[in-house]
């Protein structure tokens, strides 16, 4: 096996740098920029914010930090965690009564107390096709997809929710208990569109049960078809810049740069640019030859 010129292997950084064990002499490491604050999964799996042109080494997919690379993303919710704020317009289809979403008490995936708590009010006469739901409108251009994703608490396995991002479709999610980010992908048809979250009142096997609780936090509404790392908003919408992390080789004499991924997908490069730019993504290690 040909000993590697190049090796990074997500652990140590700085501001703007990100080091590489191989080469010793410091030529592998790489200079990162971004230019906002944004968010990642620390190791005792908090959200957690970091300054900018700080690297994200982000756990949340295991033991094992990746260095987390993303594109610039726009959350068009106002209030993301103190959902509450956000001008939320709540209502109950069928017999069910309004739902109620109290003050941010309850502790959040950040390690603060800024998740709402949502009650399913009920009337006489529930079944499980009362729907207990929220959501708010947003600024969009027509035809375009929308990633809408949310954090929420379940106190019971198979409780089920709607969300819908901008179409006018909902789908159905499942929640285990315990925390659960959810997500959708829609297109929106106007320049005017809405999130929604509907909790059903049907639990597991649909049992009835007129105590459903949830937390709701993390609410996130952005331009593209898939979702990144949560971007905390309050009081406006807020932009994520891009995540730059580059490598000049002219010192490497490299053949190929193979990049891995968290799950365990690879990007081989052969032809070698005198500034190599990494791509986007969950980076696992970096290996050049």
């Amino acid at each position: 096996m040909t000993t590697p010129k190049l090796a990074l292997i997500p652990s140590a950084y700085k501001e703007s740098k990100v080091y590489s064990p191989l080469p010793i002499n410091g030529d592998g490491d790489f200079t990162f920029t971004r230019t906002t604050e944004a968010t990642r999964v620390n190791k005792d799996g908090l959200i957690e914010t970091v300054g900018n042109n700080i690297p994200r080494l982000d756990y949340l997919d295991g033991s094992c930090p990746s260095l987390l690379l993303e594109p610039s993303r726009t959350n068009l919710i106002t209030y993301s965690s103190e959902v509450n704020e956000g001008n939320i317009t709540d209502f109950t289809s069928g017999t069910g009564l309004p739902p109620d979403l109290l003050s941010e008490t309850d502790l959040a995936p950040d390690g603060s107390f800024t998740a709402c708590e949502w009650r399913f009010n009920v009337g006489s006469g529930i079944t499980t096709s009362d729907i207990s739901t929220i959501n708010n409108n947003y600024y969009t251009d027509g035809n375009v997809d929308y990633t809408m994703s949310v954090y929420l608490y379940a106190e019971l396995d198979n409780t089920q929710i709607y969300i819908r991002a901008a179409g006018s479709n909902y789908t159905l999610k499942t929640l285990n208990a315990g925390w659960n980010r959810v997500q959708v992908t829609d297109t929106s048809t106007s320049t005017s569109s809405s999130w929604s979250i509907g909790l059903i009142q049907g639990l597991s096997g649909g049992t009835i049960n007129s105590n459903v609780t949830v937390k709701v936090w993390g609410l996130q509404v952005e331009e593209g078809s898939d979702v990144t790392s949560y971007i905390p908003t309050n009081g406006s919408i807020v932009t994520r810049a891009v995540d730059v992390c580059t490598l000049d080789t002219t010192n490497l004499d490299l053949s190929s740069i193979t990049e891995t991924f968290t799950d365990n997908s690879t990007n081989v490069i052969t032809v070698i640019p005198s500034t190599y730019s990494v791509s986007e993504g969950k980076i696992a290690k970096i290996i050049g030859e």
